[in-house]
């Protein structure tokens, strides 16, 4: 009987504890950000992107996978539960191709999700937690791909060819996992002539609605980031400095305010965005400044987030904390004579301008952890 009782207790305690770490990981979930760092070779420029975690507090920082030599990870997003990272993934330097995998928040159980030939990159989880869709770049075109986070069930959603081709962003999900949203890009006239239209993708049956006509934009560098009620997008350019952006409200198709700035994001609440913006310019690229704001999307309440003016120094905005009271940058600095930056993060307060220093990396869109 003693024997049995034992067991028992030993059992509720463990069950306890399962509970306790179960509770830790959901409460804490909210501060991880994923990111990648780049690694220098010996003989100049990248030798592979590493990834990593940290929490918004600058600790636990943690490599996910193996450091190796012509891999190149990039685009981590975190799954709704917080426990697993997706990433696109080129292997041995060679940048016509690469793979989708997945990764545990403690470096394990890392799976490859994608086979045959092709480019497959962008991927974005379903807040359900049941699919990951992606962008694949194949024979079959441009497409649109879904799979479960264990490999099966894999397919293409719809895809587009010839002048046409899906947006090179992660798509979005609706709240319910049942549609997608992105853009579809063409080039119906000389390469200069570029168009971009929001649509919406009924995952279970491929049907594709647009949202607004197609919008004429200066070039393939351009994409459309959808607010969170997908009513809205941010026209910019996908990356570089400067080239604005546009407030495009999809069901009058008409563009609010026009933003001076670049690396525009939405706010969790899609009432502000963030971007930057050139402060000083003009006197070359290792003596200019360009810092991070906020503003309400009607054009008021602008913010400037760093006060602090260095030459050399540029700062991105890729993303916003759950709650909406922090913004997470990318920060590059350049030093006097060099054209080769110091990339670093950062995550800033927007009431108090307080700064957070992450360290060395680079983050993209999806990077902190926000529960659907």
């Amino acid at each position: 009987m003693h024997c049995t009782r034992l067991v028992a207790s030993l059992a509720c305690c463990l069950a306890l504890f399962a509970g306790s770490v179960s509770a830790q990981l959901a409460d804490t979930a909210h501060k991880r950000i994923t990111y990648t760092r780049w690694v220098e070779a010996a003989e100049g420029g990248t030798s592979n992107f590493d990834l990593y975690r940290i929490d918004s507090d600058a600790m636990n920082r943690r490599l996910l996978m193996p450091s190796v030599v012509g891999f190149y990870r990039w685009e981590p997003r975190w799954s709704p539960s917080g426990t697993y990272v997706v990433f696109s993934q080129v292997q041995n330097s060679d940048w016509g191709s690469s793979v989708i995998r997945i990764v545990d928040l403690y470096g394990q159980n890392a799976r490859q999700l994608t086979t045959g030939a092709g480019m497959f990159d962008w991927p974005s989880w379903s807040p359900d937690g049941h699919w990951i869709a992606y962008r694949s770049l194949t024979l079959a075109g441009s497409c649109i791909t879904v799979v479960r986070p264990n490999g099966s069930e894999r397919r293409n959603v719809t895809c587009v060819s010839g002048v046409e081709d899906f947006q090179p962003r992660a798509a979005e999900w609706s709240s319910d996992s049942k549609r997608l949203y992105t853009a579809i890009g063409s080039n119906p006239l000389p390469e200069e002539y570029r168009f971009l239209q929001p649509v919406r993708i009924d995952v279970a049956s491929g049907a594709v609605t647009p949202l607004a006509p197609a919008m004429q934009v200066d070039g393939n560098e351009y994409s459309v980031i959808f607010s969170p009620d997908r009513k809205k997008g941010l026209v910019q350019r996908l990356g570089g400095f400067g080239g604005g952006v546009l407030i495009w409200d999809f069901q009058t198709n008409t563009t609010g305010p026009y933003v001076n700035g670049y690396s525009a994001v939405w706010s969790p609440d899609g009432k502000s965005i963030a971007f930057a913006r050139p402060v000083v310019s003009g006197l070359g690229i290792d003596r200019d400044t360009h810092l991070p704001f906020t503003m309400s999307i009607d054009g008021t309440n602008e913010r400037q987030l760093v006060t602090t003016i260095l030459t050399g120094l540029y700062y991105a905005p890729v993303d916003w904390s759950a709650d909406g009271k922090s913004v997470l940058l990318n920060r590059q600095r350049y030093e006097p004579g060099t054209s080769s930056p110091t990339l670093e993060m950062r995550a800033i307060q927007v009431d108090t301008r307080a700064i957070t220093n992450l360290g060395f990396g680079r983050a993209d869109w999806g990077a902190w952890h926000r529960r659907h």
